[in-house]
């Protein structure tokens, strides 16, 4: 193990164990901006942060999306993550990841005291990999779709929107009905670093910042994998490439996007053998019980039709918003249902069971077992279809 002071951005820890990777450490003091120059800069994954001497979190990508409301410590943004240790078997981490949402995770020594690296995802597929427990699938069962898209002409602005109002990290691009590129939440934190030359007023900057167009910082080297492509050969293209998500094409036009969460959902054992709950906090851990009981009555009742392999249920809550994302697979086949409220207007149960009225609906409609589930075309391919039908 190596550490190394950087001038001016503190001491980041080079492990010397090839299944881990590079860490920062912070005291909760700290400027947010070193915390920014770390990960957007130096590519280091994980920022740990400690108060007072004790371990108080860590700061990754993701975490930088709170940058904008005007926080400027490191400790006023740093989250509490699970702390690894380099002897934790292969299930437990496969589980953490999972569970929790984030991309890094930092591991300490036996003591649980020194930092001595960190365990991304990406290290932790490549030994799911070498382990056998990929499964062996077509990708288009694990990918998310519809597919959010937005034009390259498009505002920071309006991409952020977006994101927040659908619950999620990544944005398809396109431009002329041609995929041109990904926006990431990643992506979007080079918008809080300023060149130090220019001296605007903050809410001037900000504004400035935020009426770019996204052609200036979305990703525009795009990754696709045609529909026949199989999760095992999905995965090697994002571990080779060090990517988080690839697009799923048909006539290049996107129908799905694969992430690392998709691969880690179906890897992990299945609670209660075909039930996943995830993103419970401490106040909605007592609910889990409750959220198996209606989920197992659904697939009582939905078995009569269709071959239930699981349902997952992953829950975000906050002070203003509840969201619900629900994953239903049914012989290999994958149906999607998200429901999002203000808090003050539901509970987590009332979500819950309206999310799961609703997959049962849609399910029920279908009447027949193995057919597919109708999926909205897009204006892109009912274009093609009426040109075709001229000739």
């Amino acid at each position: 193990m190596m550490k190394k002071e950087i001038s001016g951005l503190g001491m980041v820890v080079y492990p010397d164990e090839e299944d881990l990777r590079p860490a920062a450490v912070l005291d909760a003091s700290e400027p947010l901006s070193k915390a920014v120059s770390l990960i957007v800069e130096k590519k280091v994954p994980c920022v740990v942060v400690y108060q007072g001497g004790k371990y108080k979190g860590i700061i990754e990508s993701k975490t930088l999306k709170s940058f904008s409301k005007g926080e400027s410590k490191v400790g006023s943004i740093a989250v509490r993550a699970p702390m690894l240790k380099s002897s934790m078997p292969l299930e437990m981490l496969t589980n953490l990841f999972f569970h929790n949402p984030f991309t890094s995770l930092p591991v300490f020594d036996s003591e649980g005291i020194d930092v001595i690296g960190s365990v991304d995802r990406y290290s932790l597929l490549n030994a799911m990999i070498e382990g056998g427990i990929i499964p062996k699938i077509p990708v288009t069962a694990i990918m998310t779709s519809p597919v959010l898209t937005i034009e390259e002409s498009a505002t920071i602005a309006e991409a952020q929107s977006i994101m927040k109002k659908n619950k999620v990290s990544r944005l398809v691009v396109t431009k002329n009905d041609l995929i041109a590129g990904v926006l990431s939440t990643r992506d979007l934190t080079r918008i809080y670093s300023t060149p130090k030359k220019v001296r605007l007023p903050h809410a001037l900057e900000k504004s400035k910042q935020e009426s770019a167009p996204i052609n200036s910082f979305m990703n525009k080297h795009v990754l696709t994998v045609g529909e026949s492509a199989s999760v095992s050969d999905t995965l090697s293209i994002m571990l080779s490439n060090k990517i988080g998500s690839v697009v799923v094409e048909k006539n290049k036009w996107p129908i799905g996007i694969v992430s690392i969460k998709d691969i880690l959902e179906f890897a992990i054992p299945k609670e209660d053998e075909n039930i996943i709950i995830s993103g419970l906090d401490v106040k909605n851990k007592g609910l889990a019980d409750d959220i198996k009981r209606e989920c197992d009555a659904r697939i009582k009742k939905i078995s009569k039709l269709f071959k239930v392999d699981y349902i997952a249920v992953h829950v975000k809550q906050s002070d203003t918003q509840l969201s619900v994302r629900l994953r239903i697979s049914l012989a290999g086949k994958v149906m999607h249902v998200h429901k999002m409220k203000p808090s003050k207007q539901w509970n987590l149960m009332e979500a819950v069971v309206s999310s799961l009225d609703q997959a049962e609906k849609m399910i029920m409609e279908t009447k027949k077992p193995q057919e597919k589930f109708v999926k909205k075309k897009t204006s892109r391919v009912k274009r093609e279809k009426a040109r075709q039908e001229l000739y």
